[in-house]
């Protein structure tokens, strides 16, 4: 539910905005309020080794590569396309994890594959069945 209010909004009330500045609105709201309970912690002397540097660094890239330019690139995609258009591409999402499982030699069972399936099924009966039309 709240991915699809989050959706809407992007499009209809912040669709003259920038993705960049959107993302950088989201993810800021996000990130403060996580830097002040992370200082509250004791994250400083848990990281101050060479492994928690590291450690960090990883999690700078990730959240850089991995959330901050796909935050972009779909807020981008909602203005082209449309809120409907756009969140088809997460569909995909159990698809590609599926075969990064793979490729990382992960134990995949029937339950994975049922999964996936009741997934696909969903987004053909919404997509692809006609709908009685409402007046």
């Amino acid at each position: 539910m709240l991915y699809a209010i989050s959706v809407n909004t992007l499009r209809h009330r912040l669709n003259t905005f920038p993705p960049l500045m959107v993302a950088t609105l989201a993810l800021s709201l996000a990130g403060i309020p996580a830097f002040i309970y992370l200082m509250g912690t004791d994250f400083l002397q848990r990281v101050a080794t060479p492994i928690g540097y590291s450690s960090v660094g990883y999690i700078l890239i990730l959240s850089f590569a991995g959330t901050a330019v796909s935050l972009i690139l779909f807020n981008r995609l909602i203005q082209l396309s449309g809120a409907l258009s756009a969140t088809s591409v997460t569909y995909l999402m159990p698809v590609v994890a599926l075969f990064w499982g793979l490729l990382d030699h992960e134990e995949i069972n029937w339950s994975h594959g049922v999964g996936l399936g009741l997934i696909l099924i969903g987004v053909w009966l919404v997509n692809y069945i006609p709908h009685a039309k409402t007046s």
